[in-house]
C-alpha cells in the first residue's frame, strides 16, 4: 500500500518541484520494505508505472518525474545492518548534488539534522513485538523525531501512519510511544479519524451492504 503511495508521490510531487516559487519542493521518494523480494517487486511496479506515465505525457508535454529508490529496511533498534544510515547517507548525497550549498552531517550516531521530511506507513502496527523497533526507526530517520525537545517547536518533519485499530494494536503503539520519554518528547501525536469525507462515505456504504 505504501509502495503505491510512493509511486503517486513521485509522479505528482514532480509538479510541486517544478512549481518552484523559491522553495525546493520534494527531491526524492524512497520506498522501503523489510522483505527483499517485496523491494524487487516494488521496483518492477515502478518501472511499469513510469513508462505508462511517460506515454501518457507524450501528447501533453514532458514532465520530470522525481527520482525513486527502493531500499530494504528492517525495523531494528540501533540499526545493526546499517540500513537507516545508508538511507540517510544516500538521501543527503542526492540533495547535496541538487543543492550544493546544503551539507548534512555524516554522523554514524543519531543526529538532529535529517534529509528526510515525510514518512508514510500503511498498516504497520499489527505486530506489537515490533512497536519499539518501529519507533526507533522513525526516530532515527527523522533526525530524532518531529519536535525539538529543548524548545518544543516543530522541525517540519512528519510521520503519517495509516491503519485500522486492529484489535487495539494502535493504542498499544501509542502507549509504547508515550511511556518512553525519549520518543514522547519528540513526537506530537494527532489521531485523525474520518479524515476524508468521500472515503468515510464509501466505508459506510460498504459496511451497510454487508448488513
Amino acid at each position: 500500500m505504501t509502495g503505491l503511495c510512493g509511486v503517486a508521490l513521485a509522479l505528482l510531487g514532480a509538479q510541486e518541484a517544478e512549481g518552484g516559487k523559491g522553495n525546493w519542493g520534494p527531491c526524492e521518494v524512497i520506498i522501503t520494505d523489510g522483505n527483499p523480494e517485496c523491494v524487487s517487486n516494488q521496483r518492477v511496479c515502478w518501472e511499469m508505472n513510469r513508462q505508462e506515465h511517460r506515454d501518457a505525457l507524450a501528447v501533453t508535454g514532458t514532465r520530470v518525474v522525481l527520482p525513486v529508490s527502493f531500499r530494504t529496511l528492517r525495523w531494528m533498534r540501533n540499526d545493526p545492518h546499517g540500513e537507516i544510515q545508508n538511507i540517510l547517507h544516500n538521501c543527503a548525497s542526492n540533495i547535496e548534488a541538487a543543492h550544493p550549498s546544503t551539507v548534512f552531517p555524516r554522523a554514524t550516531k543519531l543526529s538532529t539534522s535529517s534529509p528526510v521530511d515525510v514518512i508514510i506507513g500503511a498498516d504497520c502496527l499489527f505486530f506489537k513485538e515490533f512497536h519499539e523497533d518501529l519507533l526507533y526507526t522513525l526516530y532515527a530517520l527523522l533526525g530524532c523525531g518531529c519536535i525539538d525537545s529543548s524548545s518544543g517547536s516543530s522541525m517540519g518533519r512528519v510521520v503519517y501512519l495509516l491503519q485500522p485499530r486492529r484489535g487495539g494494536t494502535m493504542e498499544l503503539f501509542l502507549s509504547c510511544l508515550r511511556s518512553n520519554p525519549q520518543y514522547n518528547g519528540t513526537f506530537k501525536v494527532d489521531v485523525v479519524e474520518d479524515f476524508d469525507e468521500e472515503v468515510r462515505l464509501a466505508r459506510v456504504s460498504i459496511q451497510s451492504s454487508r448488513l
